[in-house]
């Protein structure tokens, strides 16, 4: 083929001034592991006349109001506030880049499109915001929407929100996550190849108003059920 496009992750990515994968993967970590090994193995199944383009979004959350992937670390986050009543003290005014997923395929596809002429163009992605939210949203969202939030010892709410059966259980497992979505690419890692490939392109804010529809989508779905704590230690 004249051109491979390969859906990888900032995992996979190296911290510094260039968009290029690390020299050796996280072993520690599978998933981005995985996503380091197939970036390796198309570059050593390409042929001379093929080019590699790869993109490495960052954490990707919802564009509509719904269609919330309840399985991802966003949601189960905003689940574990909503069963543990609060928060993690220290965490409301902390940031997270947030990547839409609508304007991450776009970004995909237009460079996608670009790369059916023979112009020059980047050939690798990070692919994260440049327009990070405010964790309070959350809190904020959840609040309004009825389900109380204070501020909480960290400690306390882990122990509520990684109990069996609670939300952030299987990622506690894992032993990658302390179970809080915030990142901080930006500080790392470059993302400026898109704008280059795609004059005019900018990240989308994300709304307050966003995160509350998608806390009434999950709580549309059930999963914002208010049990007591104590009913999610049992096995």
């Amino acid at each position: 083929p004249k051109s491979i496009h390969l859906i990888s992750s900032i995992a996979a990515g190296a911290p510094g001034s260039c968009e290029v994968r690390t020299d050796q993967p996280a072993l520690e970590y599978g998933y981005g592991a995985s996503k380091w090994a197939a970036e390796a193995l198309c570059q050593v199944a390409l042929s001379p006349s093929s080019r590699l383009f790869v993109y490495r979004p960052g954490l990707l959350v919802a564009t509509r109001s719904g269609g919330v992937n309840d399985q991802d670390i966003l949601a189960s986050f905003i689940r574990g506030c909503a069963l543990a009543g609060g928060f993690p003290a220290g965490v409301h005014e902390c940031w997270a880049e947030w990547s839409c997923v609508q304007a991450t395929a776009q970004a995909i596809a237009a460079v996608t499109l670009a790369a059916l002429g023979d112009g020059p163009l980047p050939r690798e992605f990070n692919l994260f915001t440049d327009k990070p939210t405010r964790m309070g949203v959350v809190f904020d969202a959840l609040s309004s929407e009825g389900w109380g939030q204070s501020a909480m010892g960290y400690k306390a709410w882990h122990e509520i929100v990684t109990a069996p059966r609670a939300p952030l259980r299987a990622l506690h497992q894992t032993g990658l996550s302390n179970g809080v979505p915030v990142s901080a690419f930006g500080d790392t890692h470059l993302s400026e190849s898109i704008r280059v490939a795609v004059p005019g392109f900018e990240w989308p804010v994300i709304e307050p108003e966003r995160v509350r529809c998608w806390v009434r989508d999950l709580d549309e779905r059930g999963l914002l059920g208010r049990p007591e704590p104590k009913s999610w230690d049992s096995t």
